[in-house]
């Protein structure tokens, strides 16, 4: 596997003489002033010499930085080391970050550009030092310090990635993220820890999110044991309010389980759930997906209402004809017997038609939010998920779901936690 390595180069050759020799590297990226590029050759010369070689075992690439005491200057030069290293295809964890030489700015800018790549640093420093140990180190007494980057131990990119996937609902990219931290070998043990029960965080909320609720309890349920001992000893009191979080939706799953007989039976907390997730499916800007949850939500509290007082029917793919009223059942026959096999099936509208008819509560809420309600499933009807081709928009999102809320009567949806990995 091909080593690779980038270094500052300054007035002195001897540190990176030290660090070459003992890293060996095939590349070599140096990356120079107008006035250390001379050192170059004093560098290889020194190589040569000490493992008594008549050449250099490594090729290199000169990158020279016109004003080594500016910043931004250094830093584009940097990252064009970074950039042609990663042209070479050389892995991070094969290349060695020397900042020794150059100026201080040369150094920072190196390690601005290159901390987030999951490189090896290396410095050289030495037992003795000139201007009784202030100055510089003393030829002959170089010591190569090699590290892994602070930044590869805390993972901080990386752990953004999770979290911010996590926040907005791709569980699959957050879960995929967590799990390419783990196999690091370097990770800090405290993120380690956290981390798997992140990972089971996802595998649970995913699984809500897909309506998957047996699953979703199963890992909620595990990562909710194991988040609580994490935070009570000593993982994090920052957690406290995401441990609460878990907890409440932990026992709201917990009790729509219980309603629903094994999520085996409709119940109105099914309807709160899919508008909760109608909501999640817009804030993505996913707002077909989320009207049509919406309409699946209003459709099922339909069946839900037929299944009550006063008419306890089952199914409103097998209404009883004698359930009908007389004012309705003509009308019904005709338009909703099915003439393959007889059944009378009702489609959303003559559901609530039928509950208005019979009196109850949200039959009657819908007709009087018909002219309303129907305008906005007009948009739902003509989209690309349903029978047309046009997309559903956000203000279309928004007027139904202020609808659907009020004749659902739900006033307050289940939110999923937000995870914090700073």
């Amino acid at each position: 596997m091909p080593v690779a390595l980038i270094a500052t180069v300054g007035g002195t050759p001897q540190p990176l003489i030290k660090t070459i020799i003992e890293h060996k590297p095939d590349f070599i990226c140096f990356l120079c002033s107008q006035d250390s590029v001379e050192k170059i050759a004093d560098i290889k010369a020194g190589v040569k010499e000490q493992l008594s070689s008549d050449k250099v075992f490594f090729a290199d690439y000169k990158v020279i930085i016109n004003d080594i005491n500016d910043l931004i200057s250094c830093y584009a030069r940097a990252e064009e080391c970074v950039r042609r290293l990663k042209e070479l295809k050389v892995p991070p964890e094969k290349t060695v970050v020397d900042y020794t030489g150059g100026t201080k700015t040369m150094s920072v800018a190196l390690g601005l550009a290159a901390v987030g790549q999951g490189f090896i640093f290396s410095y050289v420093g030495g037992t003795e030092r000139t201007k009784e140990g202030l100055g510089v180190v003393v030829d002959g007494t170089e010591q190569v310090r090699t590290g892994i980057s602070p930044w590869s131990l805390f993972a901080i990119e990386e752990r953004r990635r999770v979290a911010d996937s996590f926040n907005i609902y791709q569980f699959t990219a957050a879960q995929r993220a967590a799990a390419e931290l783990l196999s690091r070998q370097s990770l800090d043990a405290r993120l380690r820890r956290f981390l798997q029960i992140v990972e089971l965080l996802c595998q649970g909320y995913s699984a809500w999110d897909r309506f998957a609720h047996t699953e979703a309890v199963k890992y909620i349920k595990e990562a909710c044991g194991q988040l609580e001992l994490y935070v009570s000893i000593g993982g994090g009191s920052e957690h406290q309010a995401l441990v609460c979080k878990v907890k409440d939706n932990l026992e709201w799953l917990q009790q729509l389980q219980e309603e629903s007989r094994g999520f085996k039976r409709p119940t109105r907390r099914q309807v709160a759930d899919l508008v909760a997730n109608a909501a999640r499916r817009a804030e993505e800007g996913k707002y077909d997906d989320a009207v049509a949850r919406l309409y699946r939500a209003v459709e099922l509290d339909g069946q839900i209402a037929l299944s009550e007082p006063p008419l306890l029917i089952e199914s409103a793919s097998d209404v009883p004809e004698e359930k009908i009223p007389e004012s309705l059942r003509q009308e019904f026959l005709v338009k909703h017997r099915d003439s393959r096999d007889g059944k009378i099936k009702l489609p959303l509208r003559a559901v609530f038609t039928l509950l208005a008819a019979a009196g109850h509560p949200h039959g009657l809420a819908f007709m009087e939010l018909e002219e309303e309600l129907l305008k906005v499933l007009n948009a739902r009807n003509s989209s690309i998920l349903a029978h047309g081709l046009a997309p559903v928009g956000e203000k279309a999102y928004h007027s139904l779901n202020q609808i659907v809320c009020q004749l659902l009567e739900v006033k307050q949806q289940v939110t999923f936690p937000k995870i914090v990995l700073e």
